[in-house]
């Protein structure tokens, strides 16, 4: 057992003092009492027994039967004074009743009077007392809980404890340990109160301590449940565990309650940053949608100029008219190549399909397609109304579509739905009669296409158009 410190032997040498003081005689005697109640006014000789706690009546003196008891230390107010009722009487009045008793003679009576004003006056002035202290640990603790509310490593408690050993390797002997406890890093026990670090057994943080409560294992035991296992150690007096228990439910109070602001502070952090987020996304999609709408009207407004500049001859285009034509035709990829190059109306009209790749530089398959497409409709607008009439009796293209040129098999694929392998079959220069000897191997190889979706819709057009024209025969 731990060695008590000389304020818990003080206070315990008080307490038992006050025990034996309360139950001391103070005095006792015959007293002729009143009966209670508003139908028994009866007088009837009682022993009566005064002590510091109570002013008790019997029937004998033997005490064989008590009949009532006044509880002293239950009122605060009361008055004792000398009653003219009767003969040497006295009225003993607390809240709710007065106690009408007589004695033998008026020295009994002022004896009776002394001592039981002595009794009130004394539990009062231990009420006051008892406040007065448990008003200092309640300012005392608010001040603890403060303490380590600023600093949470601050100790709340230490002091010697016997702890009982673990059920590892067999111990459950008892051993004197140095305990302290903080809300970091927790409940830590050392051989010495030095609290050196090297000598430090084991720390056991407030989030694994789930209950500490008292425990009937051994005088003054405090038990605290861990996860998996009973912690049990000894206090040395009744106090000294109440304080330890107190402040560890003190700890796991403020450590929960932190845990809770910290989950409150992240959910609110995480809410801030989704609402941060949000509005800069709406933002972003506010400004996408503005400068949508604004290319838009921009494209709307070239696209009308281009229109009105499209109504001249050809051969008074100039380069910017040019470049607006090709925003018409949706070839805008090729507009660089084009104002870079100098490319005018007259220009245009020259232009051959395989000077766009080679000289003008541009790569854009779709747009080549497009400009193509575009110029042979523009040419044909061009001529004068007998060009275009000797055009249309002029003969037509080979119907073999072996003979097909590399234009006329992009014209093919993009009306096959296969746009999106006119630029490899371009770049690749591959004609009509590629298309009969091409194998799937080597469209994935050599052209480089991956799309599985575009390779099986080429494989189909390309088997239809080998089977319609595998047995085509020229004149």
């Amino acid at each position: 057992m731990a060695e008590e410190s000389k304020e818990e032997a003080a206070q315990k040498l008080f307490e038992r003092l006050e025990r034996e003081d309360e139950q001391r005689i103070r005095k006792e005697g015959w007293l002729t009492k009143q009966g209670g109640g508003t139908w028994r006014s009866n007088w009837s000789l009682r022993w009566c027994q005064l002590t510091l706690s109570s002013l008790s009546y019997y029937v004998d003196k033997q005490k064989s039967e008590c009949r009532g008891c006044i509880d002293i230390k239950l009122y605060d107010h009361w008055s004792v004074s000398e009653s003219s009722e009767r003969p040497h009487c006295i009225a003993l009045a607390v809240p709710g009743r007065t106690y009408l008793l007589c004695a033998e003679n008026d020295r009994e009576r002022r004896e009776w009077i002394s001592a039981i004003n002595d009794c009130f006056y004394i539990k009062t002035e231990q009420r006051l007392r008892h406040a007065k202290v448990e008003q200092a640990q309640a300012e005392q603790k608010m001040a603890q809980l403060t303490l380590l509310t600023h600093d949470e490593r601050a100790i709340a408690i230490e002091g010697w404890l016997n702890k009982k050993g673990g059920t590892k390797g067999g111990r459950r002997n008892w051993r004197r340990r140095y305990f302290t406890l903080s809300l970091v890093p927790g409940l830590c026990y050392y051989p010495s109160e030095k609290k050196r670090p090297t000598d430090l057994i084991k720390c056991i943080p407030i989030e694994e301590i789930l209950e500490a409560s008292a425990s009937s294992k051994k005088l003054h035991t405090i038990s605290l449940v861990l996860p998996g296992r009973q912690f049990l150690m000894e206090a040395a007096s009744e106090p000294e565990r109440q304080n330890w228990l107190e402040a560890f439910n003190n700890c796991r109070l403020l450590k929960s309650q932190q845990t809770k602001r910290a989950t409150e502070a992240k959910t609110l952090s995480t809410l801030g940053l989704r609402m941060k987020q949000k509005e800069e996304k709406k933002r972003n999609d506010d400004q996408r949608h503005k400068d949508f709408v604004k290319a838009e009207e921009e494209r709307a407004a070239r696209i009308a100029k281009a229109k009105e500049r499209t109504q001249l001859p050809i051969d008074q285009w100039t380069v910017e008219d040019v470049c607006l034509w090709l925003d018409l035709i949706n070839a805008p990829s090729a507009v660089p190549a084009f104002r870079e190059n100098q490319v005018t109306g007259p220009d245009l009209l020259e232009l051959h399909v395989s000077e766009l790749e080679n000289e003008l530089g541009v790569e854009n398959a779709k747009a080549r397609l497009n400009i193509f497409r575009a110029l042979e409709e523009l040419k044909k607008e061009q001529l004068p109304p007998v060009v275009c009439q000797e055009a249309s009796t002029a003969p037509k293209a080979p119907e073999n579509p072996r003979d097909w040129t590399t234009v006329q098999v992009a014209a093919w694929l993009v009306a096959q739905g296969c746009e999106d392998a006119v630029e490899a079959f371009s770049t690749n220069c591959m004609t009509g009669a590629d298309l009969f000897e091409l194998s799937e191997t080597e469209v994935r190889s050599e052209l480089g296409l991956s799309d599985e979706t575009l390779l099986t819709q080429l494989a189909k057009a390309m088997t239809v158009l080998r089977l319609r024209f595998t047995a085509y025969v020229p004149e």
